[in-house]
Order: C-alpha cells, then sequence, then structure tokens
C-alpha cells in the first residue's frame, strides 16, 4: 500500500483506460439460465415445471424450511400450483458456522427442511461448482425414504453442530458430482407427486 501511496506503483486502470479498447466481455452462462435450462429439460420429459426464483438467499435453515412449506402446500393443498409439478430455484443461501461438522449451505438447506417436508415430494439443492461447503458433494436430496433412513439420527443435532454432511452421508443421500470448473450458484428442485425423468 506504501508504495501505492508513494506513486511507486501505478494507480488501477479504471474503466475509460485505452487498454480496455479491445477487451469485451461476454456471460456465457448465469443462474437464471441454468433454471431456464433446467426447467426446459423438465418440459421436454413431460412434467409441469415452473422457476420459483433466481434470486434465493437467506440463512440456509431458514431457506429450508420456506422451500418445505411451499412444497408440502402444493402437494398436499395444489395451492398455489397443481400437482404434478417441478419447482426451481437459484441463487445462494448461507450457513451461520456455530459448530464443528462437515457440510454446506445447500446440505443444510435439505436437513432443515427435512424436518417438515412431507412423503409427497423430492427436494434437492446442488452448488453448481460441485462444491458444498468444507465438503467433497456438491449438496443433498430428500424425500420419504430420507425420512425413514433418519428415524434414529437426531436432525437438531446434527443442525447445532453443522454437520450436514455427515447426515447425509449416513442415510446415503449424498449428491457428488466432482469439480464442475464452472459456478452459476446453486439450483434446488422440488417434485411434487412427479416421476422422476431418466
Amino acid at each position: 500500500m506504501e508504495n501505492g501511496i508513494e506513486g511507486n506503483i501505478e494507480e488501477t486502470p479504471k474503466s475509460d483506460d485505452p487498454i480496455f479498447k479491445k477487451v469485451s466481455n461476454i456471460i456465457l452462462a448465469n443462474n437464471e439460465l441454468a433454471c431456464i435450462t433446467a426447467r426446459e429439460y423438465f418440459i421436454k420429459n413431460n412434467i409441469d415445471a415452473r422457476i420459483l426464483t433466481t434470486s434465493l438467499q437467506g440463512e440456509a435453515k431458514d431457506v429450508g424450511l420456506v422451500l418445505a412449506s411451499i412444497a408440502n402446500e402444493i402437494a398436499l393443498h395444489d395451492r398455489p400450483l397443481a400437482k404434478p409439478i417441478a419447482l426451481i430455484a437459484g441463487g445462494e443461501t448461507f450457513v451461520t458456522v456455530r459448530g464443528n461438522g462437515k457440510g454446506g449451505r445447500n446440505q443444510e438447506m435439505m436437513l432443515s427442511a427435512l424436518r417438515l417436508v412431507t412423503d409427497k415430494c423430492v427436494l434437492a439443492a446442488i452448488g453448481t461448482d460441485g462444491i458444498d461447503g468444507n465438503s467433497d458433494a456438491a449438496g443433498a436430496m430428500i424425500d420419504y425414504i430420507s425420512r425413514i433412513n433418519s428415524n434414529n439420527l437426531n436432525i437438531e443435532e446434527f443442525l447445532a453442530d453443522n454437520d450436514s454432511n455427515t447426515f447425509f452421508k449416513n442415510i446415503g443421500d449424498i449428491i457428488y458430482t466432482g469439480a464442475t470448473g464452472t459456478n452459476v450458484n446453486d439450483i434446488v428442485i422440488m417434485f411434487m407427486h412427479c416421476s422422476l425423468p431418466p
């Protein structure tokens, strides 16, 4: 910093600097495009699909409960949309780390949702870069079988320790993709009374 103040290092070029005249930037992908592509895939496979949002944010465990309540409302009451349907949400939540466990925002979101979601729903959340928090997973999925398999596990204890990765490894619902080499935030898919596409 001292070198910059003393003028030994030049100021960072500004956007109107001639050095940038030959520079152009093109956005090849973003979260909205990822959500649109997911929707097109489901529609091609005869599943009605809607994009809920491409600006999903907030504390992961709170967002998980909200998403589960939306899925339940559709699954149980056909409100605000009729089933069968898939909802897609994109964005990026965060985790306030208080424990010593292993996991990430997507796994914590799904673990929190598992506390509430009915047996008529399947939810999955993944990081498009293939990395979720301090784990080697991209995310996790939940369904009725997850609930059955978790009967001997205390969800609240795993949430308190931010240990969603260990929880999902125990029940076999971790999603691994490996590093993808790109990052357009996270994608959440919610199925209500749907047959999953191939």
